[in-house]
């Protein structure tokens, strides 16, 4: 009996894992709810709301939430991708928002209550509805120097691509080289 019991409590841990271990809310685990099929395809988060609850309200709150800087690093702003303009928010901190427009057209950003940014497929063109992660932001994982307040240093390497003025140890942990293309120029 004692067996079949570790056996049975093993399976059952092993199968939650992956969602515990991530962080996410049962909406996007398992296939995914119409509701949340309805807010990835066509933006409007009025589904979801009725099935979750929450608070529907302006898509800005993502970039209030993580920043502008986490939010582009989700969308490829190159090809106008954009938040649609409403969002579902919950009392526990997660953020549901369609990106808009996307080739797929099933694409949501999530955020969730650890302050956790991701691009996440809601699986409908694939034909399985079944929500997967697409990019992760982890805000705890950035180092300092993508964080708070940038020195001048660092704007102008960014900008310039010149390092001089960001001191190298504080601002980027290692000391600043030239880049590869100067260095294989020198070795020819």
């Amino acid at each position: 009996m004692t067996t079949k019991f570790l056996v049975y409590a093993s399976t059952c841990i092993l199968l939650a894992a992956p969602s515990l271990a991530a962080g996410l809310p049962a909406t996007v685990t398992g296939e995914a709810s119409a509701g949340l099929i309805q807010l990835a395809t066509t933006g409007n988060p009025e589904g979801l709301h009725k099935e979750i609850g929450g608070k529907i309200t302006s898509s800005e709150v993502v970039a209030t939430t993580v920043g502008h800087a986490t939010l582009d690093g989700l969308l490829d702003t190159a090809n106008q991708e954009h938040l649609a303009p409403m969002a579902l928010v919950m009392p526990s901190g997660e953020i549901y928002a369609m990106v808009a427009p996307t080739i797929t057209k099933d694409n949501f950003v999530l955020i969730t209550a650890d302050g956790i940014a991701r691009r996440m497929d809601v699986g409908a063109s694939e034909g399985t509805n079944r929500p997967f992660e697409v990019a992760m932001i982890d805000p705890s994982r950035l180092p300092t120097t993508v964080t708070g307040v940038a020195s001048e240093g660092l704007i102008r390497l960014a900008t310039t691509g010149n390092p001089k003025g960001c001191r190298a140890r504080s601002e980027v942990g290692s000391r600043i080289r030239g880049s590869s293309r100067r260095r294989s120029a020198r070795r020819r």
